[in-house]
C-alpha cells in the first residue's frame, strides 16, 4: 500500500502536533511562538504578507491508527475517523513550506471546541502591520471561498479571480480573528468531504489543486492590507407560529449580493452571485438587545464568544424540526436518491 506523504499529520495527536509542528517550522527558519492552544510561525524580514490558518484539532477523539489509500480514486480514508478537518489544511501549508514558500502561518487547536486557540492567538500575539489578509485552509469541497462576516469587496474580488466560488458557511477560527484583527480573512476548500463523520475523506487531486492555488496567491500578494468590513444584511421580520416566536429570515446569498449589499465602507452593488438555496436564521444583536435588554455592542460580544456551541444546538433542533413536519418524506427521498460514497 502506498503512503500519503503527509499521513504523519493525520496519525499524530493534538498535543503531538503542538510538539512537532514547532521543530519542523525552526527547521525552515521561521521565528516561531508557541502558546497552550496555538503556533505562530514568521520570518522577520521576508515573509509573505499573507498569513495562513489551519486547525490541528479534529472531532474524533483520537487520531486513525491506519490511512487506507485508494488508487484509483486517489483518496484517503480511514475507517476510525479520518480527521481531514483539518488535517488536510494542516498538511497543505507544510507542504506550501516545503515548496520554499514563506507566509506568515498560524496554526491553532480548539477550534471544534469553540475556537479556545484563535482566543488564546488573539490575547498573545500582535498582528504584524505586514500581513495583508488571512488565509484560512479549513474548508470541505474543491473550490469554496468563505467570508463569514467580512465584506471586503476588494478582497473577494482579489480571492475569487484565483478560481473560486462563494460560498457560506457558520464558523471557523477566522470568524474570531479577523473582527479582531481588524483584517480581511477567507476560508478556502481543501478537499475533504463526509467531516465530522468516520465516513469522512480527502480527495488528493483536490487537495493539491488547493496547494497550487494558494501557491499563486503567495506569488501574487495584495500589496495592502484588506481591512475587515462587516457585512450588515438588511433582514426582515416573521412568524413562525408554530414555537411563537420571530426570527429574522435571512435572503439566499445571491439575494444578498444583488439585491442587498451593504457593508460599513461600501454601498454599491456586487457582481458576485451564488444561486444554490439555503435556509439562514439569522439572529442579530439588535433582536437580542429589544427582547432581554442590554446594549447592541454587549450583544455582539456575547454572540461572537457563543455562536459556535448555539448554532451546532440550532442544527440540530432544525432537524429535528424537519423530520417532525410535512417535508419529512421529501427528505428521505432526497436520500435515497443522492449520491453515496
Amino acid at each position: 500500500m502506498e503512503r500519503f506523504k503527509y499521513e504523519w499529520v493525520y496519525k499524530k495527536s493534538d498535543e503531538e502536533l503542538l510538539k512537532v509542528l514547532p521543530k519542523f517550522l525552526k527547521s525552515k527558519g521561521f521565528t516561531v511562538k508557541k502558546g497552550e492552544g496555538y503556533v505562530y510561525a514568521r520570518q522577520k524580514k521576508s515573509s509573505i504578507p499573507i498569513m495562513l490558518v489551519a486547525h490541528i484539532d479534529t472531532v474524533h477523539g483520537k487520531p486513525p491508527s491506519s490511512i487506507y489509500y485508494d488508487r484509483e480514486a486517489n483518496v484517503i480514508w480511514s475507517p476510525d475517523g479520518l480527521g481531514g478537518d483539518d488535517r488536510a489544511g494542516v498538511a497543505a501549508i507544510l507542504e506550501i513550506v516545503e515548496r520554499g514558500y514563506r507566509p506568515y502561518i498560524l496554526f491553532l487547536d480548539g477550534e471544534e471546541r469553540g475556537g479556545t486557540g484563535a482566543h488564546e492567538a488573539i490575547a498573545n500575539i500582535m498582528l504584524p502591520a505586514k500581513v495583508h489578509c488571512l488565509i484560512e485552509l479549513d474548508r470541505k469541497n474543491s473550490n469554496n471561498a468563505v467570508f463569514y462576516n467580512c465584506g471586503n469587496e476588494e478582497f473577494m474580488s482579489y480571492i475569487i479571480n484565483f478560481g473560486y466560488e462563494f460560498e457560506v458557511g457558520s464558523f471557523s477560527d477566522i470568524s474570531i480573528l479577523c473582527p479582531k484583527w481588524d483584517i480581511a480573512g477567507v476560508n478556502l476548500s481543501i478537499g475533504y468531504y463526509n467531516q465530522h463523520s468516520s465516513a469522512e475523506y480527502v480527495k488528493l487531486d483536490e487537495w493539491e489543486l488547493a496547494v497550487e492555488k494558494v501557491t499563486k496567491m503567495l506569488k501574487n500578494p495584495p500589496s495592502k492590507k484588506f481591512d475587515y468590513q462587516e457585512k450588515v444584511l438588511a433582514p426582515f421580520k416573521h412568524s413562525y407560529s408554530k414555537y411563537d416566536y420571530d426570527y429574522i429570515y435571512g435572503y439566499s446569498l445571491y439575494d444578498y449580493w444583488t439585491e442587498l449589499p451593504r457593508t460599513k465602507k461600501q454601498n454599491n452593488k456586487s457582481k458576485f452571485a451564488e444561486d444554490e438555496e439555503f435556509l439562514c436564521i439569522t439572529i442579530d444583536a439588535s433582536l437580542l438587545s429589544s427582547y432581554f435588554g442590554g446594549s447592541i455592542h454587549l450583544w455582539n460580544e456575547w454572540i461572537r464568544e457563543n455562536k459556535w456551541e448555539i448554532e451546532r444546538k440550532a442544527e440540530s433542533q432544525l432537524i429535528e424540526l424537519i423530520e417532525e413536519s410535512t417535508f419529512y418524506d421529501l427528505t428521505s427521498k432526497i436520500y435515497e436518491e443522492g449520491d453515496l460514497v
